[in-house]
């Protein structure tokens, strides 16, 4: 039982005491010859909590008006603590008021807190990565009437970091996993993926958590054990222990390791930062005042031009905005970015003024095609620094033979190739050996190029399976090497704070698996996990291997 929930249970019924002795009082004294013979008086014993109130484990069975009051008195201090917060000049005092988590009693929570008095750093670090996006985070669950506890959940999903990406391919700060972002009407496609966004995430989130409170009977533990393990095995643990005539709350479930840690943590972090000072903790202060706000576009974006319009760097705005893959927004949206909010207004009216048909689709075809009108004083090379492009690249798309190009001339762009096309976009050229059960799309997937290309490099079928071990072509533009992006482990009392990055090993002449491995000071199994691949394996030159490696940064 929470401490909290003790103390109100012991004011209630001081309450209902107290109006009791008071209706006693007011009773008018009658004589002694006023009061009847007839028999004995019988005493009626006034009923007094038992010690069992203040013993974390026991059960209270209260009367329905009791529960009702107890639900309504804790819903007005919830409200007021919220109002009260939204006037304090630093957002985490303002989480603090809005925390309903907190002072549980557990093992695993002392645990967890425990852990972040010894590591300090951590929420230091969290809460600069943090900044940009907490009251923008903290303003959407405060406008759905939601525990601001669920602020603190990027810290246990991602460490607040917008690019984290699992070995579950989950994705963002609330680490989606592909179906689950469908499901929750995010977009993932080659322009942009609504996982990373954090304005579509946050809200996908609070409505899959909103789903998973309901679901669960208002029940916060459950929900939020469900959004870490997936509410059919919160259901399928529930099920089995009533069939066994056992408690189905949270702590009595026997649910995954990872899980079992993952709500204790969060439980942990809603503590600190309700009570920072009861544990020497010391949260850098983030001010509880909008830090971006959204900007609108009627048509695609070029976001290397929107950055100079809005006076950022094109590394701040891609900062803010993670949900864009590429420099210009996809042809069916979303045309919407994340600015500071001193810039908004300006950035608006200047694209409002612009016809941005400089990144326009093509007419001749209804796909990812972007062309560009060449206006007076351009060239090929201004062109391709502005596309994130060569000027060779520009010459073989468009069959340039010279660097002289007409005003008006619409510039074909690399994006998808359209029907008639006879030369792939190109790149560094690598080669890829298909592993078992890897498909085209997946292929395409990691080295963000289309399905189409990969099928012009090597002369193959879109709709025939591919051989296992057979060996691509690969001349994409990003084939080498990888973005590197954290990666977060899963599993174990600490498995959120073990932050990896992701690398790609191009194997040389003389390598074998057991080499690298030593190299890297990972282990055999570990690599050929990564990888798919059998310790027996044999490794070719110019072949590619993923690596998760932890930097002495995070």
């Amino acid at each position: 039982m929470h401490r909290g929930e003790r103390g109100l249970y012991r004011d209630i019924i001081i309450t209902l005491l107290c109006f009791l002795l008071f209706g006693c009082s007011g009773v008018p004294v009658r004589k002694e010859s006023e009061i009847p013979r007839a028999g004995p008086v019988a005493r009626v014993p006034i009923p007094v909590p038992s010690d069992t109130l203040s013993q974390p484990n026991s059960k209270v069975h209260a009367s329905e008006p009791a529960e009702s009051l107890i639900g309504n008195i804790r819903k007005k201090r919830a409200s007021e603590n919220k109002l009260e917060g939204k006037h304090s000049k630093n957002l985490w005092h303002r989480i603090g008021n809005g925390i309903e988590f907190a002072d549980i009693d557990h093992r695993l929570v002392d645990a967890k807190i425990k852990w972040y008095q010894q590591h300090r750093s951590h929420l230091n670090r969290v809460a600069e990565r943090a900044d940009p996006f907490l009251h923008l985070i903290v303003e959407e669950i405060d406008e759905q009437d939601m525990p601001l506890d669920l602020a603190l959940l990027p810290i246990v999903e991602s460490a607040y970091q917008p690019l984290a990406y699992s070995r579950r391919h989950a994705a963002g700060l609330w680490q989606f996993i592909p179906s689950t972002g469908t499901r929750f009407r995010l977009e993932q496609n080659k322009w942009y993926d609504g996982r990373r966004d954090v304005l579509a995430s946050t809200q996908a989130a609070l409505d899959y958590l909103k789903n998973l409170h309901d679901q669960f009977d208002g029940d916060w533990l459950l929900a939020l054990a469900a959004y870490n393990c997936g509410e059919a095995h919160v259901a399928k643990a529930i099920e089995h222990n009533r069939n066994a005539g056992r408690a189905t709350d949270f702590w009595s479930l026997d649910l995954p390791r990872e899980t079992r840690y993952y709500v204790p943590n969060l439980l942990a972090l809603s503590s600190i930062v309700q009570k920072p000072a009861e544990y020497d903790l010391r949260l850098k202060p983030i001010s509880n005042k909008p830090v971006l706000t959204q900007v609108k576009a009627s048509k695609r974006l070029d976001l290397r031009q929107a950055a100079q319009l809005a006076g950022l760097s094109e590394k701040q705005l891609k900062a803010y905005n993670p949900g864009f893959k590429n420099w210009v927004s996809g042809p069916n949206g979303p045309h919407i970015i994340l600015v500071p909010r001193p810039k908004a207004s300006g950035l608006a009216e200047k694209l409002a003024r612009l016809s941005l048909p400089r990144a326009e689709p093509s007419q001749n075809r209804q796909s990812d095609q972007i062309r560009h009108r060449v206006r007076r004083g351009e060239t090929l090379a201004h062109i391709a620094h502005r596309y994130g492009t060569s000027v060779l690249m520009l010459k073989r798309l468009n069959r340039l033979s010279g660097d002289m190009i007409p005003v008006g001339l619409p510039l074909r762009l690399p994006g998808l190739k359209q029907s008639g096309d006879e030369e792939p976009a190109q790149g560094r050229k690598r080669f890829h050996i298909v592993q078992k059960g890897e498909t085209l799309w997946r292929i395409a997937e990691r080295y963000d190029t289309s399905v189409d290309q990969i099928c012009a490099w090597n002369k193959l079928s879109p709709v025939r399976p591919l051989s296992p071990y057979r060996e691509l072509v690969i001349l994409a533009k990003n084939a080498e090497p990888a973005e590197a992006l954290p990666f977060f482990k899963t599993g174990g009392e600490n498995a959120v704070h073990s932050v990896y990055q992701q690398f790609r090993y191009r194997v040389k002449k003389g390598d074998s698996l057991w080499s690298i491995a030593h190299r890297f000071g990972v282990s055999l199994a570990e690599l050929c996990q990564w990888n798919r691949l059998s310790e027996r394996y044999r490794i070719q030159p110019g072949q590619n291997l993923m690596i998760y490696l932890e930097p002495a940064s995070v």
